[in-house]
């Protein structure tokens, strides 16, 4: 859109969902000028939206509103059902980090609980959903089941979404199959890219009490970690053996780089050595410790 020539904002959405609304930076939506363009949202709006229309809005996939609250904010509805409530200020993309994190480690998240796949097509979209296909084609909802394998019966637009150019799959569609405890056969995966996609890192700053507490935590809910202190690795050999094979330790470097979430917890005295450089575009989490009084 910015090639275009339009002057693009990010704007940031809580979906709706059985409990109400999701979680901050649930969902990102682009503004063009009045225009609300959402290609993200699954089955959603074809074409884009009028932000400043708060009349039906017809489009292929339904009935659309927009409406304002009186907050401020834009709730966007389909067929009279709420869809999104979207936050009028724009935002930067790294303030999507906490919600996508949310997204891809929380167990209420539902990309960690199913396979999920969808694709809008010339008359309609495909959609798979854990072993559940769902075929919409001119209005008409077709689903069947796929067999426990998983691949086999997937439309062949669906097993080709990979990473442009290189046929890699996505670390957002390996993740999900992971997740999902199925295999899904992209185009030449190699074993070592989904290890290296798939699995998330803690990396740990500190590695005392509470460092070697998440630590274990984060081991026995499948993370890798990276643990290191202001001493030398060798020192967090016995920590290492009694984590497993999860754990591995490494300078304060080692553990900023590695990790795509980070814990920070050291002395105050110690703030300064952290390699904050390295933490740049990165969730990090600081545990603020300070001597008990004499």
């Amino acid at each position: 859109m910015t090639a275009l020539g339009f002057d693009v904002e990010r704007l940031a959405a809580r979906t709706y969902g059985d409990s109400g609304l999701g979680v901050p930076y649930d969902h990102l939506v682009l503004k063009g000028g009045p225009w609300l363009v959402d290609v993200g949202f699954g089955s959603h709006s074809l074409y884009p939206l009028r932000l400043d229309e708060r009349g039906e809005q017809s489009d292929p996939a339904g009935s659309f509103r927009v409406e304002q609250t009186p907050d401020g904010d834009f709730d966007v509805s389909r067929d009279d059902e709420p869809q999104y409530r979207l936050w009028s200020r724009p935002q930067e993309l790294r303030d999507f980090t906490t919600g996508c994190w949310w997204h891809r480690t929380s167990p209420e998240s539902h990309f960690t609980r199913s396979l999920v796949c969808s694709l809008t097509t010339m008359d309609g979209r495909i959609s798979l959903s854990g072993r559940r296909l769902i075929r919409t084609e001119a209005g008409q909802r077709h689903e069947r089941e796929l067999a426990t394998e998983g691949a086999r019966g997937i439309p062949r637009p669906l097993r080709n979404i990979t990473r442009p150019g290189s046929g890699r799959p996505t670390a957002a569609h390996l993740a999900v199959a992971r997740r999902a405890g199925q295999t899904l056969k992209f185009r030449r995966m190699r074993r070592g890219w989904r290890r290296r996609l798939v699995m998330t890192t803690l990396g740990l700053i500190g590695s005392g009490n509470i460092g070697g507490t998440v630590a274990r935590l984060a081991a026995a809910a499948d993370y890798d970690v990276v643990l290191s202190n202001s001493r030398d690795p060798s020192t967090l050999a016995d920590l290492v053996a009694e984590i497993g094979p999860r754990a591995s330790a490494g300078t304060p470097a080692d553990a900023a780089a590695a990790g795509d979430l980070v814990l920070v917890s050291t002395p105050l005295r110690a703030i300064p050595h952290v390699p904050v450089a390295l933490l740049a575009g990165k969730v990090v989490m600081v545990v603020r410790l300070r001597r008990r009084p004499v």
